[in-house]
């Protein structure tokens, strides 16, 4: 019986600070006393895409509305020992066919595309890719194992706390500057004196443009893509029409169900599963991020903006000096535009 109850865990963070403004760590401290913030480590799906797409435009090799053939993209995996046994891994959509037309990658990320995702990796190199997003991973402090920096990462195939994304995205709001999350600012004795105080850990991990190109392909998820039910008035959970980025990410089997909702000076990670993987939703409908978790999100920040105390920020997001003539905005890069030849579509390890 308490197994088939599903769990929950919510985090919010201020980007600029990193202090932690909501902690969640599960449905009931009385029945549940475990936290799914810190302490739970699931499949991460889709949420891990946008690393991949943010270490694609960092190699040059994308922007937001160059376009790749929506075709299947295979990667070879050596089986064994052997490195002439080799089988090609080819990732599907869930939804979404693949027609060979032109697609943009913006497009691809704001479907969450598999094939497309896929596309941005060999376009890296299937030796280098992994390791450029795993060191922009451990560079946000996510824990990645070595055994995990392979091409098939680029799906969410590992297990991360929620406290670790939404930590590490938070970045993508501010200017690409990290911010280790914090939820204590000092300690004092019963006269006020100060026994203890916490100082901010932060550091630079990648440009102001290239956080704001990645943080604008996520608002197309939120545009136009797996989030749009955020914006529309069809669902209870909707009409949030102040400025939001977001991810939505569903893991294998329907397992787990992902959101991320990012904005000007907020950014809230979900998390929704059962206690035991083997616990799922039996199909899409509703067992997928955009069912699961985005609902939470959205009756969570239908509150927040109600609430005057909380004098949540409505404004845009803060465009970076000089982003218009960045390399990153494809309105203003010549070199923009469809990608048609010259690349192979099947990558090895």
């Amino acid at each position: 019986y308490y197994k088939n109850i599903m769990r929950a865990g919510l985090v919010s963070i201020e980007p600029q600070t990193g202090f932690i403004k909501a902690w969640v760590g599960g449905p009931n401290i009385n029945h549940f006393a475990y936290d799914h913030v810190r302490q739970g480590k699931r499949q991460v799906g889709s949420t891990i895409k946008p690393f991949i797409y943010s270490a694609g435009m960092s190699f040059g090799v994308i922007t937001s509305c160059k376009t790749t053939p929506n075709i299947e993209y295979c990667v070879d995996v050596q089986q064994g020992s052997d490195p002439d046994d080799m089988s090609s891994w080819c990732p599907k959509n869930a939804g979404v066919d693949m027609d060979g037309k032109p697609i943009s990658f913006g497009l691809g990320l704001a479907k969450s595309m598999n094939n497309i995702t896929a596309a941005v990796m060999a376009k890296m190199g299937g030796t280098a890719g992994p390791r450029v997003v795993a060191k922009l991973m451990r560079d946000l402090n996510i824990e990645i194992r070595e055994e995990d920096i392979v091409p098939a990462m680029c799906l969410g195939v590992m297990d991360l706390s929620l406290l670790e994304l939404v930590g590490a995205q938070a970045a993508f709001v501010n200017q690409g500057i990290y911010n280790k999350p914090s939820s204590l600012l000092r300690i004092e004795d019963r006269n006020g004196n100060v026994i203890y105080e916490s100082y901010p850990e932060s550091k630079e991990v990648m440009s102001g443009e290239l956080a704001y190109a990645t943080l604008d392909l996520m608002r197309q998820v939120v545009t136009n893509g797996t989030a749009v039910s955020l914006r529309g008035t069809w669902r209870e959970w909707g009409g949030i029409t102040q400025p939001t980025a977001g991810k939505t990410g569903t893991t294998q089997n329907n397992s787990d169900g992902w959101f991320m909702g990012l904005t000007p000076d907020l950014v809230t990670g979900v998390w929704v599963g059962a206690e035991d993987m083997a616990i799922r939703f039996r199909s899409m409908q509703w067992g997928q991020g955009a069912r699961m978790a985005l609902p939470i999100y959205g009756y969570m920040m239908q509150e927040v903006y109600k609430d005057p105390n909380i004098s949540i920020s409505t404004d845009e997001f803060e465009v970076p000096l000089g982003y218009e003539n960045s390399v990153y905005n494809c309105k203003n890069n010549p070199q923009n535009g469809q990608d048609t030849g010259n690349t192979t579509h099947d990558f090895g390890l």
